[in-house]
């Protein structure tokens, strides 16, 4: 009756732990519902007639296909974007095709200026006009050059800060990898280091076009 009874006291036992422990992974995942790279949490449960309920790992439930194609996305919206910007500060000086702003007018109009000149080479008029219409192609050609050069600057610049935010990126995914195979091989649990470690791979992927390669044992194979 006592072995009875304490096999029934044991497995109310590791049912309350169980319980507890499943309403404590509930509590995190409500409190950190707006948390940037937090994932939903679950408790792994076996069921035992002998020992009750065995509490296993806390795993995330993350659809790996999908954050893959997320980030795979992200990187090439993110390049896209960068090129849209440069062609359109470049686009901006070029002026409007039809209305005679754009550099083709400027050297349509040059080129009339020229061949009216060749008619009548001494003609003072036509010789002011024909420089009139080279300054004026002159100063967009000038103009698209100096956003070209803005441009590239700026580009210079987010290449610095990029080049700086990857290397941080990478040291941190370099120490959580090491965190996370070790607590792999060591039976624990890896949901929080695997958060933040997406946190990071997510920050490389918004600055370059990389691949992940997750590895059973934690490790992590970063393609380009």
């Amino acid at each position: 009756m006592s072995g009875s009874l304490n096999s029934i006291t044991s497995t109310a036992t590791s049912g309350m732990r169980a319980s507890q422990l499943g309403i404590a992974v509930l509590s995190d995942n409500i409190a950190n519902a707006g948390v940037a790279g937090y994932t939903a949490k679950r408790l792994d449960l076996s069921t035992f007639e002998v020992d009750g309920v065995r509490t296993g790992l806390v795993s995330r439930s993350v659809d790996e296909a999908l954050q893959t194609s997320i980030w795979t996305s992200t990187s090439r919206v993110g390049a896209l974007t960068a090129r849209s910007q440069l062609l359109q500060a470049v686009n901006a000086t070029q002026g409007t095709p039809g209305d005679g702003t754009s550099i083709a007018s400027a050297v349509s109009a040059l080129q009339s200026k020229f061949t009216l000149l060749q008619a009548q080479p001494s003609g003072a008029t036509l010789q002011s006009s024909v420089v009139a219409a080279a300054d004026t192609l002159a100063g967009s050609i000038n103009r698209t050059a100096a956003a070209i050069i803005h441009e590239r600057n700026g580009v210079q610049g987010q290449i610095v800060s990029a080049v700086e935010t990857l290397n941080a990126a990478l040291d941190t995914v370099r120490v959580l990898t090491r965190d996370i195979v070790k607590a792999i091989g060591d039976g624990g649990d890896t949901a929080n280091l695997e958060d933040k470690r997406d946190v990071a791979l997510q920050s490389m992927s918004d600055t370059l076009d990389l691949h992940f390669d997750k590895q059973a044992n934690g490790d992590i194979t970063i393609l380009g």
